[in-house]
């Protein structure tokens, strides 16, 4: 899985501002959540609240957000 900023992904809409960096800033990571939850899967973390939720899916990637503070991230899609 590789995730980048939403200012990264393709067709960002620059009205959106909220979360666009925290994959940069280090707030937002793929791994496990072990201070949350001990036996917690590998995931899209918020670094404050844990597990993440994907917010969309398309051909391009996937968008995630955690749903208490807004952190985000774009996964890209890998070629298979």
């Amino acid at each position: 899985m590789k995730l980048i900023d939403m200012k990264d992904m393709p067709n960002y809409n620059p009205e959106v501002k909220n979360g666009i960096d925290d994959v940069s800033m280090g707030q937002v990571f793929f791994g496990r959540c072990e201070w949350m939850w001990e036996e917690c899967l590998e995931t899209v973390c918020c670094i404050e609240h844990g597990a993440m939720n994907p917010m969309t899916d398309d051909k391009d990637g996937r968008i995630w957000r955690c749903i208490i503070c807004n952190r985000g991230a774009f996964e890209i899609m890998e070629e298979k």
